[in-house]
């Protein structure tokens, strides 16, 4: 999911336990929440570098 926000925008993922595993060297899970749709992950994308995790994070979120 993508929620606007001024001069930013976050973006929200449900990734399950296999996308999971494969994001902990990237992103920090450490209090992440955990749904019955999987653990919740949120990155506020202000620049391109957030972009550009966003867009790694997507790809691991269909490869799994």
């Amino acid at each position: 999911y993508l929620s606007p926000g001024h001069g930013a925008f976050m973006a929200s993922f449900a990734l399950g336990e296999k996308a999971v595993h494969a994001v902990r060297d990237i992103v920090n899970l450490d209090g992440a929440r955990k749904y019955a749709e999987g653990t919740a992950v949120r990155i506020d994308v202000k620049t391109a570098a957030d972009v550009a995790l966003v867009v790694k994070l997507a790809a691991i979120k269909l490869k799994y």
